[in-house]
């Protein structure tokens, strides 16, 4: 077996401790991370879409796709909806932070704007994560979408004044 077949595999072999934690699955992604071959994205994207994995594993590889830099259309676009998914669909909250903050570099993903935005203008969205939500716009910069939903965000209490500052700084630019 080659090294990534086997990192994999330990991985998938790793075992939560006595206290719910799993260091050995955090050592392997970033030894992962380190390594260039296509089978390492794809099972990335298991991880992150795996709702019974150790929410700790997940966070790290959000982490890691939040920094990737753009290797191909269709890879940003796999990444962008696996991230989507994670934060439609996850009970954890801090995951659906971390997918949030991911999602910055992925807003171009068809359907991202709506759905970030969507969740980012409910108020009965948890506060942190309309908050990660609101730097993702911010940070992915100046779309129309974008703007739609700082005009709209002047509306809302919570977020009026960011939604201003980011609209002017916008203006400037």
């Amino acid at each position: 077996m080659d090294e990534v077949g086997r990192l994999i595999s330990e991985f998938k072999a790793a075992k939560l401790d006595a206290n719910g934690e799993c260091d050995e699955k955090i050592d392997l992604i970033l030894e992962l991370e380190e390594l260039e071959d296509p089978r390492i994205m794809p099972f990335f994207l298991e991880v992150i879409g795996n709702e019974n994995e150790y929410d700790l594993a997940r966070i790290e590889v959000l982490k890691i796709l939040k920094l990737r830099d753009r290797r191909s259309p269709e890879e940003h676009e796999r990444i962008g909806k696996a991230i989507l998914e994670v934060l439609a669909k996850s009970k954890d909250a801090d995951v659906r932070n971390y997918a949030a903050m991911a999602l910055a570099k992925y807003l171009d993903v068809e359907g991202a704007n709506t759905e970030a935005g969507n969740l980012l203008l409910n108020s009965k969205t948890q506060i942190d994560l309309r908050h990660n939500l609101f730097f993702a716009f911010e940070r992915f910069g100046e779309t129309d979408d974008g703007r739609e939903v700082m005009l709209k965000l002047l509306q809302d209490e919570e977020f009026r004044q960011s939604a201003a500052r980011v609209l002017g700084d916008w203006g400037k630019k």
